[in-house]
């Protein structure tokens, strides 16, 4: 989910840029919880 939205965001952002011609940073829509989320594609023996 967070994943869709970040690559929703890409392209307004883009534009936002290029209009404002300035770097804008794409929003952080885990709050912060993509740093402590364990993996859960592939691991191990059970898949």
């Amino acid at each position: 989910m967070y994943d869709l939205a970040t690559w929703y965001a890409i392209m307004p952002l883009s534009e936002q840029s290029i209009q404002e011609e300035k770097v804008i940073d794409i929003l952080d829509f885990t709050n912060e919880k993509y740093k402590t989320r364990k993996p859960a594609f592939a691991l191990g023996a059970d898949h």
